[in-house]
């Protein structure tokens, strides 16, 4: 006999009960625990898109897939633009064939720096800089994103490969049109993220006097794009004399460091630490990329033998990529 269906295929449906969902063959599905089920998994994806957009908060404008700026096949006065889409000004801005921009000729005397840039609506435009000495490119335009420079040297007849400075800003995602409960999530951009749970499983010895890198945590593939937390143990025995300071830096993609805490951490003689650490992400430069965390530590004194302190980079948990 059919089953009586006392819920509508678009409710929010009810969780069944153990072993309420069993179905007899050729039976249909009881409506009110599938919508459960379906909504409850809607719900899960919902959170993790609204997840992902936070983390490309981060990443602000950039290219999703092609857009490179190459000399043309016989080299000349123009450059060659690849189809491709980018995000620029919160528009979505799709480029469908390979698009040739001519380059304008090159000053007589000096040298130059142009850009190529594009617009959200997908319009592409080479932008000539002014011949000097010493030349600077151009401003990039409101509303527009940079690909590329040009060098355009004195009296150039071509442009080749080797004048080309790429600029793009690659991301590695992928592209989604969602729509749940009547809001759509149109073109949302969710990067190929990955957790970050890792930690030190032992802890280091520190006899150093002056500040030394003692431990490290990076990512498994290529940077780190949150730190959510970061869980540092510390002991400094009684009998080492000395006292034990550390500190936690952030080392960015262009091999500069941050400080992630306003001063070094101080643990007397006989003390511990044994804390987690959040909200470090403010010390983060906007655009920066994160390609460690790192533990350093030092002690006041040389500690005495047997009695060293010890520090330890137990746990970071965030965002990577």
């Amino acid at each position: 006999m059919p089953i009586e269906q006392s819920s509508r295929w678009d409710a929010v449906g009810v969780e069944p009960p153990d072993g309420a969902a069993k179905y007899v063959a050729g039976e249909q599905p009881i409506a009110e625990y599938d919508n459960w089920f379906n909504r409850a998994v809607v719900e899960d994806i919902a959170a993790l898109i609204v997840d992902a957009l936070k983390i490309t908060e981060r990443w602000g404008e950039f290219v999703l897939t092609g857009l490179l700026v190459h000399e043309s096949a016989t080299p000349g006065m123009s450059v060659v633009v690849d189809p491709g889409i980018a995000y620029v000004d919160e528009k979505r801005a799709v480029v469908e064939a390979a698009t040739t921009l001519a380059v304008p000729d090159a000053d007589a005397t000096y040298d130059r720096i142009d850009i190529v840039v594009i617009y959200g609506d997908g319009t592409l435009e080479y932008i000539a800089g002014t011949p000097a000495a010493t030349p600077a490119e151009p401003a990039t335009p409101a509303g527009a994103y940079k690909l590329a420079s040009v060098y355009v040297a004195a009296g150039a007849t071509a442009i080749y490969n080797t004048n080309i400075t790429d600029t793009r800003k690659l991301a590695l995602t992928a592209v989604l049109d969602i729509d749940m409960n009547g809001k759509a999530i149109t073109n949302a951009a969710l990067p190929c993220i990955f957790n970050l749970n890792k930690g030190s499983d032992t802890a280091a010895t520190v006899t150093e006097t002056t500040e030394t890198l003692k431990q490290e945590i990076t990512a498994d593939k290529n940077y780190i794009y949150l730190v959510e937390s970061i869980h540092v143990l510390a002991t400094n025995p009684t009998g080492s004399g000395a006292t034990l300071y550390f500190t936690l830096k952030a080392l960015l993609d262009d091999g500069s460091e941050v400080n992630l805490l306003s001063a070094a951490e101080s643990v007397a003689e006989g003390g511990s630490f044994d804390d987690t650490l959040i909200n470090v992400m403010d010390a983060i430069p906007n655009d920066a990329k994160i390609s460690a965390i790192r533990l350093y530590a030092y002690c006041d004194l040389a500690p005495v033998a047997g009695y060293e302190p010890t520090v330890q980079l137990e746990k970071v948990t965030g965002v990577q990529n």
